[in-house]
């Protein structure tokens, strides 16, 4: 290509060949963005930002979870009220959710474990039994009677319980007042209960025994000597034995275990145990009304003495 000067116009100026075709083609590439310097740090402090304000938002959300779940649910209101024994408003609050299944269940550990210690308590002899009673009966109440069941088999084991004493102070009365053989009844009910119940009244019984010994001895050796002299089988002699030997220490009633077995080994006639059996019971018998003639006489000399002591003091 070429073209005239504006200038001179007798001057042909020669220029290189425009491609237009090509030119279009070929469309510039934009130039790629120059990242600032102090880009990288920002982004890193709004990541940290952010990361701050969602464990600000996760903290107030466990914490509200945390009040309202302790302070503002039934349950809740429920146990406060229990533990601070403000019973009449715990049972208004179970009667009114006694029909929720999750209730029950939120609240079982506390109603439950108080009932056990107040058991705990009274198989220590911290409290006796009618105050246990009388607070079993207000956990049930409170509870509305959620937990009856539980509630009422701690309850009954202290009736058990005082049943089993009352039997034992049962049989030192009836000793005392010369029926021997229905306070062995009494003690061996009292034993049945004592297992039943997990208790050791191993030294009430030795104390009724060793009280009322000579009267237990008269009883049981007369006993005995009908027994050997006319039953086929000793076993009850034997474990009337076994009973006494537990839980105390005699010589007679020990030796006697030796003449059982010679009986039943054909050693010793029963005729021969049987009168052993009878010394016993006699000796026993005398030794005892002795011993109530010489307290008659004691208690007697007591009253003498207590009388002409007030006599001289009245002159």
């Amino acid at each position: 290509m070429f073209r005239i000067k504006q200038d001179d116009y007798n001057t042909v100026q020669f220029m290189p060949d425009y491609k237009s075709s090509e030119a279009s083609k070929k469309k510039q590439k934009p130039a790629p963005a120059v990242e600032s310097i102090g880009s990288k740090p920002q982004k890193a402090r709004a990541r940290r930002n952010l990361i701050i304000v969602l464990v600000i938002a996760i903290v107030v959300c466990v914490a509200g979870w945390y009040v309202y779940s302790h302070y503002f649910t039934d349950d809740a209101k429920y146990i406060r009220a229990f533990n601070e024994a403000n019973y009449g408003t715990a049972g208004e609050i179970a009667k009114e959710s006694k029909g929720s299944g999750s209730f029950s269940d939120k609240i079982g550990d506390t109603v439950i474990s108080a009932a056990d210690k107040e058991l705990d308590q009274y198989k220590k002899g911290k409290v006796n039994a009618n105050d246990a009673i009388a607070a079993l009966t207000k956990y049930d109440e409170a509870s509305a009677g959620l937990f009856n069941d539980h509630i009422q088999k701690n309850i009954d084991a202290i009736n058990a319980i005082e049943g089993v004493y009352a039997n034992v102070d049962q049989a030192a009365d009836l000793a005392q007042n010369g029926q021997y053989d229905k306070s062995l009844d009494s003690l061996r009910s009292s034993i049945e209960g004592a297992a039943a119940n997990g208790l050791n009244i191993d030294p009430q019984i030795t104390k009724v025994l060793t009280d009322n010994l000579l009267g237990f001895k008269e009883t049981l050796f007369s006993e005995y000597s009908v027994q050997i002299r006319w039953a086929e089988d000793l076993s009850s002699v034997k474990d009337s034995l076994a009973f006494v030997n537990t839980y105390i220490s005699d010589p007679d009633f020990t030796a006697f275990n030796d003449t059982i077995s010679q009986v039943e080994s054909k050693k010793l006639r029963r005729s021969a145990a049987a009168a052993t059996a009878r010394q016993i019971s006699k000796s026993a018998k005398a030794q005892r009304l002795e011993a109530a003639q010489a307290a008659a006489q004691q208690a007697a000399g007591a009253a003498d003495a207590n009388a002409a002591g007030a006599a001289a003091n009245a002159q």
